[in-house]
């Protein structure tokens, strides 16, 4: 039985990560991952090139590695060019797993480190992977740091988790720079939920709903569509960019963690650290008007949700729990992503929605079955 929208209904779209790999945006964790690691690569390659005929030590600073060898030690470079590894992996072969070719470091001088332990560990496992949730991965090691002895480990934490923040924040940058073009059938889609009026070729518009697009990306991919929408409807249509904006002083990005649901974060409210609360999106969305702009428009009236590139993942629990189970969130559709192999994502996205309800009879009357669902891009 198809399900029938009610055009009397406000509209909210969740907007995640996928709505910008829709549109060919590289914004996935592990190619951030990958491009770091890249950079690590092309600058330890020049520091090589600039230093290999000099009788002085060896010295490598970079982002991510720090290296000396002193000139007893030098070490031929010929390895240090090798094409077929890249990424990560190029130095998980010669420094991390097999430290500098099997040359003890002990009462040589040679000296090696890894700067940011964090993005090691969060490296590491897109390794084996080929993706990761940081944000997870980072309340994960948070919830380590609890258990811990030292007092440091989770100052330490967050000065990882900051740098590779900025890293972040610089590589998103440069992807937001490339421009979008507009998909059709995600156009389409949109016109069909918001105005259905427009698909059936009638010019009695209805305005009497409201539009919220709550944007969980730091890019303003969907800005383009709201832009697009505005100049043809006459329907309140908004933008919320709930974890803030890249370069905009006055709506930072918030990245961290934000799953109060979990039975382990009693324990971090209660070590009374204010260090452990640091990432805390709860805290950080006190920072702006956002999450109460969000809050007057579920409080309005009733409204449906559609999920567009958003996995409902558990670093956002606490929020997407705040919206399903409001008395006036009425039904829940996710488009879901089909790979080239022409499998698609819809049981994992169903299967994270059940995990962002304590209520499970809620769950059961508000999320829209898989055969009532749809692609994002066709």
């Amino acid at each position: 039985m198809k399900i029938e929208i009610d055009e009397n209904i406000n509209k909210l779209f969740l907007i995640g990560n996928g709505f910008d790999l829709a549109h060919k945006l590289n914004t996935r964790y592990s190619d951030f991952i990958n491009y770091i690691w890249e950079n690590e690569k092309e600058y330890f390659i020049k520091t090589v090139n600039n230093q290999q005929n000099s009788f002085r030590e060896f010295i490598y600073k970079g982002e991510l590695l720090s290296l000396t060898i002193p000139v007893s030690h030098r070490i031929n470079p010929v390895f240090y060019f090798d094409e077929i590894e890249n990424s990560y992996n190029y130095f998980k072969k010669h420094f991390i797993n097999v430290p500098l070719m099997n040359i003890s470091s002990e009462d040589t001088g040679i000296e090696f480190s890894v700067n940011n332990i964090f993005i090691k560990n969060i490296s590491e496992k897109s390794s084996l992977l080929n993706w990761v949730d940081i944000e997870e991965e980072y309340y994960s090691e948070l919830k380590h740091c609890l258990n811990s002895k030292n007092a440091d480990d989770i100052k330490n934490l967050n000065i990882d988790f900051d740098n590779m923040r900025s890293l972040l924040k610089n590589y998103l940058s440069l992807k937001a720079n490339k421009k979008i073009i507009l998909i059709p059938g995600i156009i389409d889609k949109i016109k069909n939920i918001i105005q259905p009026e427009l698909v059936a070729g009638n010019n009695k518009l209805n305005n009497n709903v409201c539009i919220l697009f709550l944007n969980f990306n730091y890019t303003n991919t969907v800005k383009l569509y709201i832009e697009y929408f505005r100049n043809i409807i006459p329907q309140v249509i908004d933008n919320n960019n709930i974890h803030g904006e890249l370069n905009n002083v006055n709506n930072p990005i918030i990245f961290g963690y934000g799953d109060e649901l979990d039975e382990d974060h009693k324990k971090i409210e209660n070590i009374n650290d204010k260090h452990y609360l640091e990432n805390e999106k709860s805290v950080n969305y006190a920072k702006t008007p956002n999450y109460r702009n969000l809050l007057k428009f579920i409080n309005t009236q009733q409204f449906d949700v559609y999920i567009m590139g958003h996995s409902c993942g558990k670093s956002d629990r606490t929020l997407l729990n705040s919206i399903f189970k409001h008395k006036n969130c009425k039904t829940i559709k996710s488009f879901y992503y089909i790979n080239e192999k022409g499998i698609d994502d819809q049981d994992d996205r169903i299967m994270n929605l059940y995990l962002n309800f304590k209520d499970k009879s809620l769950f059961r009357a508000k999320v829209i079955d898989k055969t009532n669902c749809e692609p994002l891009v066709n």
